[in-house]
């Protein structure tokens, strides 16, 4: 009876003994995390505030040739010698600058510890518009417009005018012909650049709502060209041949030239 105290004692005690030990262990091992815890954010903390990995680089190109930044882009996308490596957000940046009217497509990387690439590729233009304030704008093959930031003038720009922006803003149908028109001019300037090179307006004649024909101008003939809803390559083409042969002849008070019909037909004016 003695005895099986002593040894129940005796198990207690060493029971408790282990459970100090357990606790202390715990204890232990938590502070040595929270050590390393520690000295890990410190360590992140200075890697992101150290100067080491500044941005000191940003390699910047247009379209596949390098250039300089414009003050838009770096304002838009916030780039500076400031921003940390650990800090640039690629993907925010992209979307900073692709919300740039101009912009098409941004692709943005970084190289450690202390580079970024950004290559923009741009909308390229196909037709200007001039709306009712003489506000310029710039058209591409996707129906997307811009202000243009500098005009070259070694490019001339054919005009859209009539109803072209009311189609523009027209039902998804109507909308997707008239950029049907862009598509078919780029095109034209892609395959034929001297053809478009003579296309000096393009102007869009409402019929009813939806429907539309197109009065295409070239530069050094006072005759005008109707077409359906698409710009032919092929009868521009012929059509300059045509109005080359009516000069030469001189005939008179011709003002339009119609290919709706299999055959054109040439409309003469008082």
């Amino acid at each position: 009876m003695y005895d099986n105290r002593i040894s129940t004692l005796s198990d207690y005690a060493g029971s408790r003994r282990k459970s100090r030990n357990s606790t202390l262990n715990k204890i232990i091992a938590g502070l040595t995390l929270s050590v390393f815890a520690a000295l890990f954010a410190l360590l992140i903390f200075q890697l992101v505030r150290s100067s080491h990995f500044h941005i000191k680089n940003i390699n910047f190109s247009v379209n596949g040739q390098s250039a300089d930044m414009s003050r838009e882009i770096v304002s838009v996308a916030n780039l500076n010698s400031m921003l940390n490596y650990f800090e640039v957000d690629c993907l925010e940046i992209s979307k900073s600058i692709e919300s740039i009217s101009y912009v098409k497509e941004a692709s943005v990387s970084k190289q450690f510890p202390g580079s970024i690439d950004v290559e923009v590729v741009t909308r390229q233009p196909v037709a200007l518009f001039i709306d009712g304030n003489n506000n310029l704008f710039l058209f591409d093959s996707e129906g997307y417009f811009f202000s243009p930031q500098k005009l070259d003038s070694g490019v001339d720009f054919p005009i859209l005018s009539g109803g072209f922006y009311e189609l523009l803003n027209s039902d998804i149908v109507t909308k997707k012909s008239a950029i049907d028109v862009l598509t078919q001019l780029n095109r034209i300037k892609s395959e034929n650049f001297n053809l478009y090179r003579l296309i000096s307006e393009i102007k869009f004649d409402k019929k009813g709502i939806k429907d539309f024909e197109l009065l295409v101008y070239l530069k050094g003939y006072d005759v005008a060209l109707r077409f359906s809803s698409v710009l032919d390559n092929d009868l521009l083409l012929i059509s300059t041949g045509v109005l080359d042969a009516l000069k030469s002849v001189e005939v008179q008070n011709i003002i339009e030239i119609d290919y709706r019909a299999q055959k054109p037909i040439y409309v003469c004016g008082g």
